[in-house]
């Protein structure tokens, strides 16, 4: 498996892709040139009788006397780059407010490696509940793990990219605030994911990535969050509330890494899963047609209300 190998061979694809589109800190230069890029190629939705540059840029922002609920709403090309402009300078500031908060850890400390979720997104809002709130999962890490472990905090990297919507996840007062809750350090956003997850007593996650790499690295994870591998219960821990922390140290004392478990769980999850793909660059790499992604997307739903309706109907 390339996650027991080091990180830039196991890095995921999301993040290489973001790697692409965010080198160094938010540019409105760099930024402008591809938008302008953008217009210039062919079949770009920038042009044209309907095209965006005269009609306006769909947006989910609310505008005056437009309907954002059925997708009517545009913005026109100068609120278009204001907003992008305020987007940068925040993101630039955030970025550095968090560059000002980061400690060297020493891993030679006890210590737990908390991942921080890029906001806003489905994966803590809704689907996390109070665990949305990533400072107020701090407190309660801080309140109930035991006084001598460390946390060390990891901020996710696509919070501060210029073509994502992190300006929007995160207040200015976020790192600040953070750095009051005692015994939380954030590491650089440049750490190896890989050297804080071997040397941490555990790993604590909404739902991330880094649960999965956790669980193959051999290490108890402890998780906020629904996710895919939460049911593997050899080695993760669901938390529901700040009581179940309080489990955390049984949790981890009593963990043994099970190789086998772990290859039967995945068998259980390829047996349970179906191929298909849901955004740009997945085609490629799945090899299937859009025809067969469709059947096989379309056969998930049908077999799911079918599921549905089977439970329904014995409830009632």
């Amino acid at each position: 498996s390339r996650i027991n190998q080091s990180y830039d061979a196991a890095k995921p694809e999301i993040f290489q892709e973001d790697n692409r589109h965010h080198k160094g800190k938010p540019s409105v230069f760099l930024t402008g040139m591809k938008f302008f890029s953008e217009i210039l190629k062919k079949n770009n939705s920038w042009l044209g009788r309907n095209g965006w540059l005269f009609n306006g840029v769909p947006s989910y922002h609310k505008t005056e006397r437009q309907d954002v609920e059925h997708g009517r709403s545009r913005m026109n090309l100068m609120s278009y780059i204001i907003k992008i402009y305020r987007r940068i300078s925040y993101l630039k500031r955030l970025e550095e407010e968090y560059r000002r908060s980061v400690v060297k850890p020493d891993l030679t400390k006890k210590y737990v490696i908390l991942a921080l979720h890029y906001q806003p997104e489905a994966t803590t809002a809704p689907r996390a509940g109070l665990f949305t709130d990533q400072l107020y999962l701090m407190e309660l890490m801080s309140k109930h793990l035991p006084e001598e472990w460390l946390i060390f905090v990891k901020e996710n990297p696509k919070q501060f990219n210029p073509i994502a919507e992190g300006n929007t996840g995160r207040p200015l007062r976020f790192y600040r605030d953070a750095r009051k809750i005692p015994r939380v350090s954030f590491v650089p956003i440049d750490s190896d994911p890989f050297a804080l997850i071997d040397q941490a007593l555990a790993v604590f996650s909404v739902a991330g990535t880094i649960g999965w790499e956790g669980i193959v690295r051999g290490k108890p994870v402890v998780c906020f969050g629904p996710s895919w591998y939460e049911h593997y219960t050899s080695g993760v821990l669901r938390v529901q509330n700040g009581a179940d922390l309080d489990g955390v140290p049984a949790f981890i004392e009593r963990y043994r890494y099970d190789e086998q478990a772990l290859h039967r769980y995945l068998k259980t999850i390829e047996e349970q899963s179906l191929c298909a793909y849901f955004r740009r660059g997945l085609k490629q790499a799945l090899n299937i047609s859009e025809q067969e992604c469709v059947e096989s997307l379309q056969t998930a739903v049908v077999n799911g209300l079918g599921l549905a309706k089977n439970l329904e109907s014995r409830l009632t």
